[in-house]
């Protein structure tokens, strides 16, 4: 049987007790900071140094903190008010549209979409019994007065349960303005209605596109309101035309006197829309001049998603700067 040699000897059993932690009790003092000393050398140490596995997971705990973030950020962008410094431009140029849909309206149907006076003044002629109306137009203006006050209420509606000024609210609804002029060109490109109120087989079907017409009109009057200039009311001219002449500042210079260069911008605005619906009934036909609508009403929507957000309250801004000294 083997047998250990008893002459075998340790040289040093210092290294014995410093490789198991132990305290010397009879060769030299024991110093703790050697032992710190070299688990901060030794790898094994802290088992987590280095680890793919922990690498990993702070990587993908990041990523999902960035995640709502975004979505925050990204929704508050949308439910932010938008700044109402230049937007009268957008106001304009929703008068040509108005100039170019009634235009064409009344060249194909002898009914207004936009311009809901004259629709009154058909609705009475019609009632009245006159025999001019034997096409039966006081019906259609009845459809366009009725889906404009329908679009109103529904545009109110909308507007104040999102915030009249929210940028989700302008968006949505020109966003819903495009929609339904793209439906009523939709209608007269694939021929589903005809160009004249008397030759159309399918009648109908034009008063759905003079109601959708009708219907998106009135969310961008609510818009001029809402946003502050219901001077640029977007379809009717007397009032406006009445208004420019009874400014005492009627003749002052162009940078004194914005509202006045707003109204005025409105009416030229108009017309330029209606002559222009007029050249695209003669030359091009209804579809192309309700399309070149769409794509106006489409392009102020995305103006809206990237129009400039509201400037904070001063009161806000001075709490901001009280927070940073502090």
């Amino acid at each position: 049987m083997f047998e250990a040699p008893r002459n075998l000897t340790f040289v040093d059993d210092s290294l014995n007790r410093d490789a198991l932690n132990e305290p010397s009790g009879s060769r030299g003092i024991y110093s703790r900071s050697d032992d710190v000393e070299k688990q901060a050398r030794s790898p094994y140490s802290n088992p987590l140094a280095g680890s793919t596995n922990v690498s990993i997971a702070e990587t993908l705990n990041e990523e999902e903190t960035a995640a709502p973030s975004k979505r925050s950020k990204l929704g508050k962008y949308f439910l932010s008010d938008i700044d109402r410094n230049w937007t009268e431009a957008i106001l304009i140029s929703c008068g040509f549209v108005s100039g170019l849909v009634d235009g064409l309206s009344f060249t194909f149907w002898s009914s207004f979409s936009s311009m809901q006076t004259g629709n009154i003044i058909n609705l009475a002629l019609g009632v009245s019994g006159n025999l001019h109306h034997q096409d039966k137009l006081w019906v259609k203006a009845l459809i366009a007065v009725g889906a404009f006050l329908l679009g109103t209420f529904c545009f109110i509606a909308g507007s104040w349960m999102l915030g009249p000024l929210r940028r989700i609210t302008m968006i949505s609804s020109f966003a819903l303005q495009t929609i339904l002029i793209m439906i009523a060109a939709i209608l007269v490109h694939t021929e589903a209605i005809g160009d004249t109120p008397s030759g159309d087989p399918m009648r109908w079907l034009q008063d759905v596109a003079i109601a959708l017409l009708a219907f998106q009109a009135a969310g961008q009057i609510l818009a001029s309101k809402f946003l502050g200039f219901p001077e640029i009311i977007t379809v009717a001219l007397s009032a406006v035309m009445c208004d420019i002449f009874l400014d005492k500042k009627l003749f002052h210079g162009w940078r004194e006197n914005p509202k006045r260069n707003r109204k005025i911008g409105f009416v030229l605005a108009l017309f330029l829309g209606a002559m222009a619906g007029g050249g695209m009934a003669r030359h091009h036909g209804l579809a192309a001049g309700l399309w070149l609508a769409m794509s106006l009403k489409g392009a102020i929507t995305v103006a809206w998603c990237v129009w400039p957000e509201c400037p904070p309250p001063a009161e806000e801004e001075e709490g901001k700067g009280k927070e940073v000294m502090k």
